[in-house]
């Protein structure tokens, strides 16, 4: 998810038979045809795209014909085209638990909205999930995540908490008859084909991405009629210990990052040797633990939190996950070993927000009988015995995952079918991607993947971190003509011109060139190599932090667009005066709104209309370079057009 900023929206101013669905296991009750019951659309979606909703019913157990259902949620939305092709495009989320309608607002755009262009594509929430009920929530846990923001306990200490979070949510899950043994791979692959038939298409596509990738490839085990192609997205192998490999697949993603930014010359210049800048970084921390809040951007709710040099090595395996990210990453470093650690804050603020879209419960019971049952304690010590500096940034933080072991030994579900964890061999068309900078789902995984489908393509994304397919227009295109012609030949020119990644700068490195815009009448300056987000407003990276907005806004004063951003602000951030800048035209009032760990300045002249404004956007610790380094250059050469 990208900061919850308004610039780029405020800068224009003014989305008939018997069911023999199966897994493994017993043999099954038959069940009523699967039926899509048509209801309302639950959840924020853009408007301007037509989406049907309902619910297709499916057994909790397919062994029991008593043990009642799962009434799944989904949405259809119909292609854009004048002649889709008759597959739709269903999604298998990631996870596990991802409550995939709920952050349709956030995600439609960038992920779903172009397949429609072509298909149907179906979204729908997973049994145990989200809008699917009965839903496998954890509050206890979500609670427990955010009491611990500002606590410095050792893994040991914080380990117990979550180990009784965790079984006092199992304990009031099976109160409530939720069947938590049955949300497992093998039920959901039955539902996909549950979902396609009450819909009443015959053939269908997939994409997984994730955990979506272990649920597409058990679709291809146990229920492959019926589906023409697939796309992996960031592949987790049925056989891969997941838990076991974690501290080798965040060390070869941190690698990657050092990697890149050694042979960046401005990333060196500005941060230096990255590994002995995050050394001596995690070090400060945890010698002198810095104070500050992280907020949730969804509910605006602000809570105290402590970094520590153990919350930064995990912040930047969080970070790893995302393209967007990436580029804030050497950054972060280095403003977190000088104490300054708001951007450390903001980037936590995303994952705290993030956390209110995964349902811990199902998370949980998926690993408890799908991952914890092939691996054990020794297997996690061995993994990491000659990761030293993984070992040594990571204690006390949860990616090791060695409280995991002991959670599910208390919630005593069963261990899966041995083949849960066997390879899955299929000759229907698969395309398999990959980010270079994944921290969970290493390439390598993908490649073996696609070596054993007969009749699969690996494409390895090289500025991409997990969900390649997040990364940019290349990876969009890509799977778009995969899915339009599956046997054909996999096109990867995007791939090879794709540019190296660009760290951002420090403000102190901005550079300006010169700006022109017919649209507002305006001319100018804006810093060298941003990107225009929207009309006349420019960011440093995709992620948002640092921005700037410059327009001519007819009808109106500086004053009144200054009431309308304060209206706009989910937080309701009040606007405080704190400066006067004269250029050659205009004499301009500086205000300055916090909002959500982030600073926005705005400019005007006072009372004069059409109304001059310029915004900027970035860290509250970076307010003085904020006026200095894009302020007062954007400023002085702003100008109306003749």
């Amino acid at each position: 998810m990208r900061l919850i900023i308004p610039l780029a929206a405020f800068a224009v101013l003014l989305l008939a038979g018997c069911d023999s669905d199966s897994s493994p296991g017993p043999t099954p009750t038959p069940w009523p045809t699967p039926v899509f019951v048509e209801g309302e659309c639950a959840f924020n979606a853009p408007a301007e795209i037509t989406a049907v909703c309902g619910t297709v019913a499916v057994p909790q157990d397919r062994s029991d014909a008593e043990s009642g259902t799962f009434d799944l949620a989904v949405a259809v939305y119909g292609s854009l085209s004048d002649d889709p092709p008759p597959e739709p495009l269903i999604y298998l989320a990631g996870g596990p638990g991802e409550k995939v309608l709920e952050a349709l607002e956030f995600t439609f755009d960038d992920l779903f909205r172009p397949f429609l262009d072509d298909r149907d594509v179906i979204i729908f929430d997973q049994r145990g999930v989200g809008a699917s009920e009965p839903a496998a929530d954890c509050a206890e846990l979500t609670r427990l995540d955010i009491d611990l923001l500002d606590d410095s306990l050792g893994i040991d200490d914080t380990g117990l908490l979550f180990i009784d979070a965790a079984k006092a949510c199992f304990d009031r899950l099976e109160g409530e008859g939720v069947r938590l043994d049955r949300l497992t791979t093998a039920e959901s692959a039955a539902d996909v084909h549950a979902i396609a038939r009450a819909l009443g298409y015959q053939t269908w596509d997939l994409l997984g991405i994730s955990y979506g990738t272990r649920l597409a490839q058990t679709v291809l085990r146990d229920r492959p009629e019926g589906v023409r192609a697939v796309i992996l997205d960031s592949v987790v192998p049925l056989e891969v210990d997941l838990i076991a490999q974690t501290p080798a697949s965040f060390d070869r993603g941190l690698q990657t990052l050092i990697d890149a930014c050694a042979v960046d010359a401005d990333c060196t210049s500005d941060y230096g040797d990255l590994e002995a800048t995050l050394e001596a970084a995690i070090a400060r921390l945890n010698a002198a633990s810095e104070f500050g809040t992280v907020t949730n951007q969804l509910t605006h709710e602000s809570y105290d939190a402590i970094a520590t040099g153990n919350v930064l090595a995990d912040q930047v395996f969080q970070g790893l996950y995302s393209s967007q990210v990436i580029p804030l990453l050497p950054e972060m470093i280095a403003l977190a070993g000088t104490g300054e650690v708001g951007l450390l804050n903001l980037l936590r603020s995303v994952g705290v927000t993030n956390a209110g879209f995964l349902s811990t419960g199902m998370y949980l019971a998926l690993q408890c009988q799908e991952e914890v049952p092939f691996t054990s304690e020794s297997k996690l010590r061995d993994a990491s015995e000659d990761l030293t500096r993984i070992r040594r940034w990571l204690e006390g933080s949860r990616p090791i995952g060695n409280e995991l072991i002991a959670t599910c030994n208390r919630w005593d579900l069963d261990k899966a079918d041995g083949i849960e964890n066997e390879p899955v061999v299929s000759d229907i068309p698969t395309l398999v991607l990959a980010g270079a900078f994944d921290p969970i789902t290493p390439p390598a995984g993908g490649e073996a993947v696609a070596d054993r489908l007969t009749n699969a393509s690996f494409v390895l994304f090289p500025d991409a971190g997990h969900a390649a397919l997040n990364s940019g227009d290349c990876a969009m295109e890509i799977a778009m003509a995969f899915l339009r012609e599956p046997s054909a030949a996999v096109d990867q020119t995007c791939v090879d011109a794709l540019p190296a990644i660009s760290f951002v700068r420090p403000l102190g490195s901005v550079e300006f060139e010169p700006y022109e815009s017919v649209l507002f009448g305006i001319s100018g300056a804006r810093p060298v190599g941003w990107a225009e987000v929207a009309p006349g407003a420019h960011a440093r990276s995709e992620f948002g932090v640092v921005s700037m907005l410059q327009q001519l806004v007819p009808f109106t004063t500086g004053g009144d667009i200054l009431t309308l951003l304060e209206a706009s602000l989910p937080g309701g951030g009040a606007a405080t005066m704190i400066n006067t800048i004269r250029s050659r035209a205009y004499l301009w009032e500086v205000y300055e709104v916090r909002e959500a760990g982030q600073l926005i300045l705005f400019a005007s002249p006072a009372d004069l209309a059409p109304a001059p404004i310029i915004m900027v956007t970035g860290l509250v610790s970076q307010s003085q370079e904020l006026i200095d380094h894009l302020l007062r250059p954007a400023i002085r050469d702003f100008a109306r057009l003749p």
